[in-house]
């Protein structure tokens, strides 16, 4: 599995639209074909930050979904950016659930 971040701080004034643009593509992406899931979060702290998080089953779907049109919209909120965005692609080799919690309490 492949993850993709993006953080990005926007002005305030301009939190509302690039929650709208990332509304706008969210379900177009969300039916990509290999893709596993699409949130965008609001940071605890810094009401401004927003964080996008897709999962994608390889990198080959990523690579596809990455020249689509929804990507390039995804890019624009960057354009909205108050400062240098963070982008972040994670290699998952695997993942564990509740049982690591439960191996770990004993």
């Amino acid at each position: 599995m492949i993850v993709f971040t993006l953080l990005i701080e926007v002005p305030p004034e301009q939190k509302a639209n690039t929650v709208d643009l990332f509304e706008s593509v969210a379900g177009i992406i969300s039916v990509q074909p290999g893709n596993e899931s699409i949130n965008m979060y609001y940071q605890m702290y810094h009401q401004n930050e927003l964080l996008l998080v897709s999962k994608w089953k390889s990198f080959e779907y990523l690579e596809h979904h990455i020249q689509s049109e929804p990507f390039r919209k995804i890019l624009a909120m960057i354009d909205l950016a108050i400062k240098e965005p963070e982008v972040k692609f994670y290699n998952v080799s695997s993942t564990r659930g509740f049982e690591l919690i439960e191996k770990i309490k004993g």
